[in-house]
């Protein structure tokens, strides 16, 4: 049987990674925003860009981090939001 790793080198397994386009509604000033993008930013795994003008938050996630995690820590700050 063949060796099928000669090197003796593990394997890099990148973690999965999904993008997210969250709308956010009650924010009432850029400060709101940042206030959105600094929560989302603090979670671990999370890469988020907060339009206020827009009203809406892009969110890059690897690993377990659901869209519905982020819809909830958005929404236990005080805003709505909702994905897509």
């Amino acid at each position: 049987m063949a060796d099928e790793n000669p090197g003796g080198v593990s394997p890099r397994i990148e973690p999965s990674r999904h993008e997210s386009d969250i709308r956010i509604d009650g924010m009432a000033c850029a400060s709101c925003a940042a206030r959105i993008d600094e929560l989302l930013n603090a979670i671990d795994g999370v890469t988020a860009s907060v339009d206020f003008a827009r009203s809406r938050a892009t969110v890059t996630c690897t690993g377990a981090v659901t869209a519905a995690q982020l819809v909830t820590v958005i929404e236990e700050a005080g805003y709505k939001a909702e994905i897509g």
